[in-house]
């Protein structure tokens, strides 16, 4: 009954009432997310004893990772040739070749803890992807540094946050500042001369380049950029197996990737080119092997291996062991080569399948194992127990057991028995991994989550179907009224619509197309409304031309700059066109500035007396237009000489970025104290004097601050974003004008014809903001996030400010929106007051306004963590469902703190 009493519509519209469910929903979803994702398999995870380790196969390793490496990058006829060097080791038959699969999320922290534990990250740790914590789990690098085996570490500096202590030499990089292609890798060539001289002194490299992973984040794997960065890995690969060529130790090379890159550059997603790299093993032990495994099938290796094997082989080549938890497979191709003799490549078989069965707790075929079929466990005891009878008779030093003489003519065929057992157990792991949640504490606190938002959101609802009211409306307001309860009955029906949509696959992938038709739909909804007003003289033909520009802009020009989705993201759009052709790009870029403009000054006219004032926000707009055309002239510039800029030329682009943030914080700054200046003289020209009172602008025609959060974006954004952004922000100001000349036409005498177009505003404001999102190029998968927003004007990497750019330019949409909303209607209570009534009345509007739209966040957020409850063995719940409640729980960070400050004023 508490709950119950919750949904009392006084109390929901109570401030205090409302932070407090805020903070209570904030708790439920952190525990909600921990509870699906954070427990990513049942298997043991305990530390091994510590045992006397075994000898090393080789006297060096070096782990070559060149992030963001995918799949077809080395293998596909397009990059093949900026390999020279590697193709012709492969020649040589010194390498074998893999495509390497991984698991969702395809972000680096989780990839490094798959290669470097042998198992599978949670799918939770996308969100510790800024911020890692040291590895919990045993790894080959702990058990290394244990015993004393010397690590060195030059690049990516993750691997020292996740292995704190464990190298002995490092120079570590950060590996989110993305507009950096060279240094951060000449960073780590430069140690190259000095550490390959001393092959004594080490016995596990790893180089962890990042270079060719931002270029990707900014031009895509198609960049001009990106055949120079790859002949530059090759050289340095060259190089290393020239110098270990010389030497007289044996060494293995690892060059593989820690996770692919999507057709747009990105990574985070779960298409295949993100979910795959290679992995080339080099040693010329490989070529004692009469076959190479380096043949292709279409664009990447035929030969398949996962991520989690490196770590399994690792271990048993540099002799610490496996490390537990590891469902790794060493490849075929491996055993064979370092262990030829009989008897070493049986206890190393024997060793594999002693591990397998700490991993699943069978000893004996009795055993029940949910990855095991009762066959698998039949033929792991019998393996073992064939495999280590021999061990133990073969190695006596008695002469040979006459059984020994199996060993080599049976090794082959046994090796492969394990490798496949093995290698079965690992696939259903993999298909199985993340199933296993407390289902009845999540569920709990769905319901939790489900309550706080029907709070929020039936007080809302009962107001728009209270037809009660309509009955003591003049027949001119009852008509107004019933046609805007009619708007916001079929928008509250088109939301609700949207819920059931998160439950099917198809329709999140393909979302943008709901909010383009919701948005669509609603927008001609209302000019039908309108043109039936007109008719009856309740409306304007003006309005109608509003509305209907408004929909044309929709349907031919922002939908059409950014495709996005899965199905069609892959087709070429407006904004490809353009930076094709770099002139009309310049046009259009020139001409949407000019559109900005105008639009200002033309509002300037509107504003009658305080039209002087109104130019000062001209002249700051303008200098925001010229620093931001400066900064694009400037990166353009350095664009084509961009592998070959020096540090401090590259640095010198700073100086316009910055500038143009100054400009925007004064323009911010101009708008705000109009703004308010505006709405306090506006007070007291109705107090004095009612006749000046007439020539005070209304509140649509106020230069609004929340545009200057647009011209942010712009500059965060791709150089074609200021075309979105002129659309969206003409859009928003014809939409105000729109409403604001509807609440100027029911006047005072009809507060619920008001409330029922204010609902209606709230709903349609809604579907904007994420049809803008979605228009910005956004989608449900990680991929679209572009990272290159969060850099802008920094020298280095800050995760703060770099986090808050990100999160801003990603929800920029429903943020732009969302914060019209409230300037428009609500915050300028001076000049609204025909829209809001007394000033108890804006209050109760306020807390309305906000508390619904708390309550469509918040269900949305829910529903789909319902879903993921109950799809969580779904073949898309990692590719599509989990992705879908963290870009909702991550709007839910940035929202719910806006939504409180707009109930603190």
């Amino acid at each position: 009954m508490i709950l119950f009493d919750l949904i009392n519509a006084e109390m929901a519209n109570f401030p205090l009432l409302a932070l407090l469910r805020s903070g209570v929903f904030a708790v439920a979803l952190y525990f909600c997310l921990m509870g699906l994702f954070s427990h990513p398999t049942g298997l043991v995870r305990e530390i091994d004893p510590v045992v006397v380790p075994k000898v090393s196969r080789v006297s060096n390793i070096i782990l070559m990772v060149v992030d963001a490496l995918r799949s077809n990058m080395i293998s596909s006829k397009n990059y093949s040739k900026n390999w020279p060097n590697l193709y012709a080791i492969i020649e040589e038959g010194a390498g074998q070749c893999f495509t390497a699969y991984l698991t969702s999320p395809s972000v680096t922290s989780p990839r490094i803890k798959a290669m470097a534990t042998g198992n599978i990250p949670g799918f939770i740790d996308i969100l510790y992807n800024l911020e890692d914590s040291s590895v919990e789990q045993p790894s080959w690098v702990q058990l290394m540094a244990a015993n004393n085996r010397r690590l060195e570490l030059y690049g990516d500096d993750t691997w020292l946050r996740l292995f704190p202590g464990a190298f002995k030499r490092s120079d570590g990089t950060t590996s989110f500042y993305v507009t950096d292609f060279f240094e951060v890798d000449d960073n780590v060539t430069r140690h190259l001369d000095g550490r390959l001289a001393a092959l004594h002194d080490w016995d596990l490299l790893i180089l962890h380049y990042l270079g060719l992973d931002h270029i990707g984040h900014v031009q895509g794997p198609h960049g001009d950029a990106m055949p120079t960065k790859i002949r530059e890995m090759d050289i340095v690969l060259g190089k290393i197996v020239s110098v270990l060529n010389s030497s007289t130790n044996d060494w293995l090379l690892v060059l593989t990737g820690d996770h692919g890159m999507s057709d747009q550059g990105s990574h985070g997603g779960s298409s295949f080119p993100e979910l795959t790299t290679s992995m080339i093993l080099i040693s010329p032990k490989f070529k004692n092997q009469k076959t190479s495994m380096c043949t292709i099938d279409g664009e990447v290796f035929e030969a398949k291996s996962d991520q989690t094997d490196l770590a399994t082989m690792m271990g048993l080549l540099t002799g610490v062991g496996i490390p537990a938890g590891s469902i790794g497979v060493p490849p075929l191709r491996v055993l064979q080569t370092f262990w030829p003799q009989p008897f070493h490549r049986y206890a190393i078989l024997l060793e594999l399948l002693e591990h397998l069965r700490k991993l699943t707790k069978c000893t004996d075929a009795a055993c029940d194992h949910e990855f095991l079929t009762s066959s698998d466990v039949v033929k792991l005891d019998q393996l073992h127990s064939e495999i280590s009878s021999l061990v133990r008779l073969c190695s006596a030093t008695v002469p040979p057991h006459p059984a020994c003489d199996r060993m080599a003519t049976e090794m082959e065929k046994v090796t492969a028995q394990v490798v496949n057992l093995l290698t079965a157990f690992q696939r259903r792991t993999l298909l199985h991994t993340n199933n296993k949640i407390a289902g009845g504490l999540v569920g709990f606190i769905c319901l939790v989550m489900a309550a706080i938002s029907l709070s929020f959101l039936v007080p809302g609802i009962r107001d728009i179907l209270n037809w009660e009211e309509h009955s003591s409306l003049k027949p001119s307001h009852r008509q107004r009224a019933l046609a805007y309860t009619l708007l916001a009955v079929n928008s509250l029906l088109a939301l609700l619509l949207h819920l059931f949509s998160l439950t099917a696959s198809s329709l999140i992938e393909e979302e943008h197309q709901t909010w383009y038709f919701l948005a669509t739909t609603n927008c001609f909804a209302l000019l039908l409304v309108l043109a039936l007003s007109v008719r009856d003289g309740g409306s304007s033909c003006s309005s109608i031309i509003c509305v209907t520009f408004v929909l044309c802009l929709d349907r031919f020009l922002l939908k059409l700059l950014n495709q996005t989705g899965d199905k069609w993201l892959h087709l070429p759009d407006l904004t490809d066109w353009l930076e094709e052709h770099s002139l009309f790009l310049w046009m259009a870029q020139s001409l949407a500035w000019t559109g900005i403009l105008l639009t200002r000054g033309l509002l300037a006219l509107f504003t009658g007396r305080f039209s002087r004032l109104h130019l000062r926000t001209m002249l700051s707009l303008i200098v925001v237009a010229l620093t931001q055309l400066v900064y694009r002239i400037a990166v353009h510039a350095a664009e084509p000489n961009r592998m070959h800029l020096s540090s401090s030329s590259w640095t010198s682009l700073l100086l316009p970025a910055r500038l143009a943030f100054l400009a925007l914080a004064a323009d911010l700054a101009v708008c705000l104290w109009f703004s308010f200046r505006l709405v306090a003289w506006s007070n007291d020209l109705r107090t004095s004097s009612p006749l000046l009172s007439t020539t005070s602008c209304e509140g649509w025609e106020l230069p609004s601050p929340v545009h200057t959060l647009a011209l942010l974006a712009c500059l965060l954004g791709r150089t074609t974003s200021v075309l979105l952004w002129t659309g969206v922000m003409i859009k928003e100001i014809l939409l105000a004008r729109v409403f604001h000349t509807e609440f100027a036409a029911l006047g005072s005498s009809s507060p619920q014809a008001r409330s029922k177009l204010i609902y209606f505003i709230v709903m349609l404001y809604w579907m904007e903001g994420w049809a803008t999102f979605f228009q910005q190029g956004n989608s449900n998968k990680f991929s679209t996030v572009d990272m290159a927003a969060g850099y802008v004007g920094l020298s280095g990497h800050s995760h703060i400010l770099s986090t808050i750019m990100v999160l801003f330019y990603t929800y920029a949409g429903p943020l732009f929106w969302q914060l019209s909303l409230y300037f428009r209607y609500i915050l300028n209570y001076g000049i609204n007051k025909r829209v809001l009534g007394s000033e108890t009345r804006r209050s109760h509007v306020r807390n309305s306004v906000v508390t619904f739209s708390l309550g469509f966040l918040t269900l949305a957020t829910t529903v789909s963590a319902v879903v993921c409850l109950f799809f969580h063995s779904h073949l898309f719940i990692w590719s599509v469902f989990a992705p879908k409640l963290f870009f909702m729980a991550a709007y839910c960070c940035v929202s719910i703190p806006v939504y409180i400050l707009m109930l603190a004023f």
